[in-house]
């Protein structure tokens, strides 16, 4: 057998080892394709969960805030309704002390109580008033008194401790009418 026959069919038996060295080598090269592939559909999945996890969260975000001012608002409206009941309680009993007393009560626009009194004696037109704060809780203050009558702080340090406006009504008409 001459050189180049012996090469040739040394050649040829390896062609089966060739063939199955080629065929395996594929095999393993399409799995690893496959692998990358799934591994790709895996991290776009993951991706696609991330980004609706922010979305979702970014969404809760602006629902947080919605409520948070939602409940703002409803403490706000709470908080006028209370003072409105006030001052319509108020007003109810103001009502009806003018027309027994002669006087007069108006709200003012910062929510305070002006009481003013006439006909604080015979042939005297003078009219007289004094504002309280209806509005600062459980204390009263006064915010004006035309004329300034003598012992206002007493009267109002009573109407604080007693919480009866009528009765501090009737001493401050008392107090325009001693001066007058």
């Amino acid at each position: 057998m001459n050189d180049t026959s012996y090469q040739l069919e040394r050649f040829t038996s390896n062609i089966p080892n060739i063939k199955d060295y080629l065929e395996s080598s594929y095999l393993d090269t399409i799995k690893e394709k496959e692998r990358a592939v799934e591994a790709i559909k895996s991290a776009k999945m993951r991706l696609c969960v991330l980004e609706k996890e922010q979305e979702i969260a970014q969404q809760l975000q602006k629902q947080i805030e919605q409520v948070r001012h939602q409940r703002e608002q409803i403490q706000n409206d709470l908080a006028n309704v209370t003072q409105n009941s006030k001052l319509n309680e108020l007003q109810q009993n103001v009502d009806l002390w003018e027309k027994v007393s002669g006087a007069w009560v108006r709200v003012t626009d910062k929510k305070e109580l002006r009481i003013h009194f006439s006909r604080l004696k015979e042939g005297i037109s003078r009219d007289c008033y004094v504002t309280v704060d209806a509005c600062s809780g459980d204390v009263w203050e006064i915010k004006d008194c035309n004329p300034t009558i003598p012992g206002l702080q007493l009267l109002l340090d009573k109407l604080n401790e007693t919480k009866d406006l009528g009765k501090f009504c009737r001493s401050v008409r008392e107090g325009f009418k001693a001066i007058l």
